[in-house]
């Protein structure tokens, strides 16, 4: 299937990895097509037919070819060079006020505090983007990439329905692959850590409803 796919899509072939885990779920990681990964769990394979297995490949493949893993890690350099810019402005800001209480001067030391002051207020305001702003437009551009990678898929085999009842199935048996650390669970098709509130702002992927409603949309044009 990843083959045949991949012949689909005009990328090289993607090396293939089963993981041995009961939650049914599946992954893709790469920076390039040329050197691409697709996992897919044992508890997918028992779980869907092929149909299904084929549609939650071809989204797989659809992150390969869209690039999300180098989308993804530009986000997280631009988060990541903001949060060290706002750490320089802080220490340099604090290390200027420091200065000026421990010895009180006029003048040019005056100048210093209050250039340290406004270094201070630069710096919490870029920390704010970065810690509080940065994980949202992290996890935004996460879940856009999902609905994509969705589309893209059906895309590919043409056949939305199968899409669907993948995710209606991976849904109704939420659980957590054990392997796969918190830092990779974007990775997955299912990020099956739970859809409350907080996991609809802070989640790397949309619900599953919502993913389902669009799917159902765009299979009407098929």
């Amino acid at each position: 299937m990843v083959e045949t796919t991949a012949i689909r899509a005009g990328i090289p072939m993607p090396r293939i990895g089963v993981i041995d885990d009961p939650a049914p779920n599946a992954f893709a990681a790469s920076l390039s097509p040329k050197n691409a990964v697709i996992g897919v769990t044992t508890g997918a394979l028992d779980l869907l037919d092929d149909s299904e297995l084929e549609a939650v490949v071809a989204h797989e493949v659809a992150h390969i070819v869209n690039q999300d893993g180098r989308v993804t890690l530009t986000t997280f350099a631009l988060v990541g060079s903001i949060a060290s810019v706002a750490g320089v402005l802080l220490v340099l800001g604090w290390g200027l006020v420091r200065s000026i209480l421990s010895e009180f001067k006029l003048g040019l030391g005056l100048i210093m505090g209050m250039l340290g002051l406004v270094m201070i207020v630069v710096g919490t305001a870029f920390a704010a983007v970065a810690f509080v702003l940065g994980p949202l437009i992290s996890s935004a551009v996460s879940r856009r990439r999902e609905f994509l990678a969705d589309a893209s898929g059906v895309e590919l085999t043409r056949f939305p329905e199968g899409l669907v009842r993948a995710l209606e199935k991976i849904h109704a048996h939420p659980s957590t692959v054990q392997a796969a650390s918190f830092e990779v669970r974007g990775l997955f098709f299912v990020n099956t850590v739970g859809e409350g509130l907080l996991a609809q702002w802070l989640g790397s992927h949309p619900p599953v409803a919502e993913r389902v409603e669009r799917l159902k949309e765009a299979g009407r044009g098929f």
